[in-house]
């Protein structure tokens, strides 16, 4: 009994270990690192959403003085009563009330900005009784039902301002909003707003320092686990290929051309290298070891039906390519030239085969002027390969010698697939030359695709 070798070098198992632990690691820290990078982003997100709040909040008391300010102006100058409506609208919103309330959901009451900004609140509800009074006057001048306003029925002139004429009235409306009073109130309002917008600025901007330093150092050490990441797979990828996807390109390229495998790469691959080898030189004794003559056509030297019959119920169907052919009108060349003319025909296909296709390669002719050809390991991956083969085949018998007049083939090729015994592949083929045949001739045809190569 032959003694076996004992396979050394990089396993397939350990790869796998490596590349399942290694990466299973680095992933989960990974996923941690974006974790804490979430949550940080997080938190700065809602420091500027807050602070964009507040602010909001904040200025709302002042954009809406300014609105009641630029209403009431207007209505006591020209008595629109758009704008009276707009200003007593505005008033009943009780935005400062309410700007106020959220500021308080951030704030307690002795801070800062809460304390600025109830201060603002409460010079702008002062104003608003200025303002009021202010619209009392215009009522009276523009001649507006005054009791139609619920806020204005409650207010009640002075009895100096009652004796007033209509231009009086009117200039003192005026006055009352635009006077230094008014101004100072006004200045209350903003300086108490823009105090309050200060701090959240001061407050925030010391929310969103910190979070910025801990996600940079989040992302520091999410760039770290990442080129930790890159450098390990590029490791895997490189030793991967050295010991696998090299040796088993170079492995299919020897065995398309039929030569023995070098032992080389993963321990695994290097067993099956071995193991090959071993059956490719049992293969290949076993060829040896049978009766030429009985396998052989003495006409083309070819395999005939004997030796189809042997080679066929015992290859590996799964990974074999199947290929039947016959001569076009080769009845027609038998009447015309006779049968030792056809006699030539046959023997220049059997040559021409053996020209364009593999050592390994079994060519048989199966009947009178039928061939098949069994390719050995050729997937549907090889399909162009055998195309170009049997096109050069055909243009080989199609150019004339001095003795062999131009002729073609039909050709039907099939590859085995699992579910495939050796009748379903030979029905495959068969079907293939079949629709070459109702088509002229003179073609390939691929089972499964009715297109015709020729």
């Amino acid at each position: 009994m032959e003694k076996e070798n004992k396979v050394h070098g990089l396993s397939l198992r350990f790869l796998n270990r490596l590349m399942i632990i290694g990466s299973t690691f680095i992933s989960i820290a990974i996923i941690i690192i974006l974790l804490l990078l979430s949550s940080n982003y997080k938190k700065l997100n809602a420091s500027i959403t807050d602070y964009m709040e507040l602010v909001d909040s904040a200025t709302e008391v002042k954009s809406s003085s300014d609105y009641m300010t630029e209403q009431v102006r207007n209505y006591v100058i020209s008595g629109n009563i758009y704008n009276l409506n707009n200003y007593i609208a505005e008033s009943n919103s009780d935005v400062e009330d309410k700007a106020l309330e959220k500021i308080g959901n951030y704030y307690d009451f002795h801070n800062s900005v809460y304390y600025n900004l109830s201060q603002a609140v409460s010079e702008s509800k002062a104003l608003m009784n200025k303002e009021y009074y202010a619209l009392r006057l215009a009522c009276d001048v523009y001649g507006v039902d005054y009791t139609l306003y619920t806020r204005l029925k409650d207010v009640e002139l002075i009895e100096e301002d009652k004796l007033l004429t209509q231009e009086e009235k009117k200039e003192k409306a005026i006055n009352l909003v635009f006077d230094a009073e008014y101004v100072f109130f006004k200045d209350d309002i903003n300086h108490g707003v823009n105090g309050a917008i200060s701090q959240i600025k001061l407050d925030i901007n010391r929310k969103i320092t910190a979070s910025s330093k801990s996600l940079n150092t989040i992302i520091i050490l999410q760039r770290l686990l990442v080129a930790i990441l890159v450098v390990f797979l590029f490791t895997l990828f490189v030793a991967i290929y050295f010991s696998i996807v090299k040796p088993l390109n170079k492995g299919a390229n020897l065995i398309n051309d039929g030569k023995e495998l070098k032992i080389e790469g993963i321990k695994e691959y290097k067993f099956l290298s071995n193991a090959y080898n071993k059956m490719r030189k049992r293969d290949n004794d076993n060829k040896e070891l049978l009766t030429y003559e009985l396998e052989h056509d003495k006409l083309t030297t070819l395999y005939n039906r004997t030796g189809y019959d042997l080679v066929y119920h015992n290859l590996n169907l799964e990974a074999t390519a199947f290929i039947l052919m016959d001569i076009d009108d080769f009845k027609g060349i038998n009447d015309k030239y006779g049968h030792a003319f056809g006699d030539k025909v046959l023997r220049k296909v059997g040559e021409t085969l053996k020209e364009n296709f593999r050592a390994d390669d079994y060519i048989c002719r199966i009947g009178g002027d039928e061939f098949a050809i069994l390719l050995p390991n050729y997937g549907v991956d090889n399909t162009q390969v055998l195309i170009d083969k049997c096109k050069n085949v055909n243009k080989t018998l199609r150019t004339e010698t001095d003795d062999i007049p131009s002729f073609t083939l039909s050709i039907g090729i099939a590859f085995g697939d699992e579910y495939d015994d050796t009748d379903t592949l030979f029905k495959k083929a068969d079907s293939a030359l079949y629709v070459v045949k109702n088509n002229g001739r003179n073609g390939i045809s691929l089972f499964g695709d009715n297109t015709i190569e020729r």
